[in-house]
């Protein structure tokens, strides 16, 4: 290239975004590592802009002397396609690529190189099959064994399910800034749930543990009794009946009761509590030494706030009603599923053919009406090609993952400094030949501001990176540069001669 050549530059470049990393040597330079390659561009401009000032005076206040300031570089990535690796960065904010121990490491903030995703909740549309008449009942189509689904078309409608039975929830809360940890008991032949705290508080900051383990006893009333429920823990195992430390600052509490002896010992000294919620919603608190033995004084020192705030025990109208619950109130706090099972290749309640000896993961699903957006009773039959909704909560194998990708957006996370080069080609008027040219901007702010559009018409979304050229060290800003590239002959398969682009091999004089 001489400065006679006159050339026209319309082609699209292949940009490499670079991660920058500082040497550990303390020579303070630095070095760079791809992370990522766009080759979708469909605009890729660059765009260089200044300001000046005059110094003006004379006759005429004429244009004295100019002063150039304020150059800004920005430059504009539009790509026709996406890849998680630029969804992570231009999103997420984070994309690297660094050596570590001798082997390179990358970051896209995509949750499957850093954090396994597990889990997953969705609800989606389906349509029942027109070709299939003979197992168009919800009963049939809910999570069971095989054994349980032979029953059911024995029966006609599910009566019990032991994959819901051995789903496992475990959460905590709060009750007066005071922490306890609580378990969900599913019994899916008399379609309810549990919730159990591992603990209750008196109202003087102390806790007492309730036993878990142990049965929880449910007592309806009769017609002589007015109450809407009672539920019966077992409480102060006898291998675990320390109190816990008080939580919460108790300098401020000045009641005469706070540690009152009494009260601490008689409350250790039952080993049943009872809980009454009457007709108005009121909580009561009753001890017991035995299950079906009460005082007959409600213990007004307990504090019942904790059992308003959990499903005690609940009742359903069906299954699919209460698979439905867990999965939209609970399904933050269940951390697994039971398996279900492998017959004959297929998962028993789906229509998904798999191999037979893998390991199948935990699975809950319940169906929803479209129309009323409320679960489907257990004896509702479909019409054929009706569509429905299924609300699943689906869990990787033990020691496997899903195969999903999560970006998380964070509100402080953004993207970082990079080093940007491009490569495209300028041709040549007289010859029309392309030629090599690199564009290099050594130090870039990637902004954060992007958009997707998803629409059913129009042209397809494209992904625009907008970005802003920073001043080095060095104070280069933008580096073009022109080059010429060797030729190779390369013999093709019927023996023949043809010349090759050999782009890694650039021409020296």
């Amino acid at each position: 290239m001489n400065i006679f050549d006159q050339y026209g530059i319309k082609e699209v470049a292949d940009v490499t975004i670079y991660s920058i990393h500082k040497k550990e040597d303390g020579s303070g330079e630095v070095y760079y590592v791809p992370a990522l390659y766009l080759d979708t561009l469909k605009v890729s401009s660059v765009e260089k802009t200044a300001e000046n000032v005059w110094a003006q005076g004379g006759l005429g206040n004429s244009r004295l002397i100019c002063w150039d300031y304020g150059k800004e570089i920005n430059l504009t990535l539009e790509d026709a396609l996406c890849t998680p690796a630029s969804l992570g960065m231009c999103w997420g904010g984070v994309l690297s690529a660094d050596w570590k121990d001798g082997h390179i490491e990358q970051d896209y903030g995509i949750s499957f190189n850093r954090n396994p995703i597990e889990k997953i909740s969705r609800l989606e549309k389906a349509f029942y099959p027109k070709n299939n008449k003979d197992k168009n009942s919800i009963s049939i189509l809910l999570p069971q064994t095989e054994d349980e689904k032979e029953a059911t078309l024995r029966d006609g409608i599910i009566r019990n399910s032991s994959i819901v039975d051995g789903t496992k929830v475990e959460g905590f809360g709060y009750n007066n800034n005071k922490s306890y940890k609580w378990k969900m008991y599913i019994e899916s032949d008399i379609k309810s749930i549990a919730v159990v705290p591992n603990k209750f508080f008196d109202k003087y900051y102390q806790s007492y543990p309730i036993i878990q383990s142990a049965a929880i006893g449910i007592r309806m009333p009769s017609q002589s009794e007015e109450f809407k429920i009672e539920v019966i823990y077992k409480i102060n195992n006898e291998q675990n009946s320390d109190l816990e430390t008080p939580e919460g600052n108790s300098i401020i509490d000045t009641s005469e009761n706070k540690g009152n002896n009494t009260l601490i010992d008689s409350i250790k000294a039952a080993s049943y509590l009872k809980i009454r919620v009457d007709n108005d919603n009121n909580y009561h608190a009753f001890l017991g030494e035995s299950s079906t033995s009460f005082n007959k004084e409600e213990c007004l020192d307990i504090d019942t706030s904790l059992f308003k705030g959990i499903d005690m025990w609940q009742r359903f109208d069906s299954i699919n009603e209460m698979i439905y619950f867990i999965l939209t109130k609970y399904e933050n706090d269940i951390y697994e599923i039971g398996s279900a099972e492998v017959v004959n290749g297929k998962t028993v309640g789906t229509n998904f053919d798999i191999d037979s000896h893998e390991i199948v993961s935990g699975k809950l699903w319940s169906y929803v009406n479209p129309k009323t957006m409320t679960p489907y009773p257990d004896d509702y039959w479909f019409n054929q090609g009706e569509p429905y909704f299924i609300k699943s909560l689906t869990f990787a194998p033990k020691g496997k993952q899903l195969k999903s990708k999560r970006i998380e957006v964070t509100a402080g996370q953004f993207p970082g400094m990079y080093m940007i080069v491009g490569e495209t080609f300028i041709r040549e008027r007289e010859t029309g030949k392309d030629e090599r040219m690199q564009i290099k901007f050594p130090l870039c702010k990637i902004k954060s501001n992007q958009n997707i559009t998803l629409e059913a018409e129009g042209e397809p979304t494209v992904f625009n990176m907008e970005v802003e050229v920073a001043r080095p060290i060095s104070g280069i800003m933008m580096e073009i540069t022109s080059y010429e590239i060797a030729t190779k002959m390369v013999q093709d398969e019927n023996g023949f001669l043809e010349v090759k682009d050999g782009s890694t091999e650039i021409l020296s004089e």
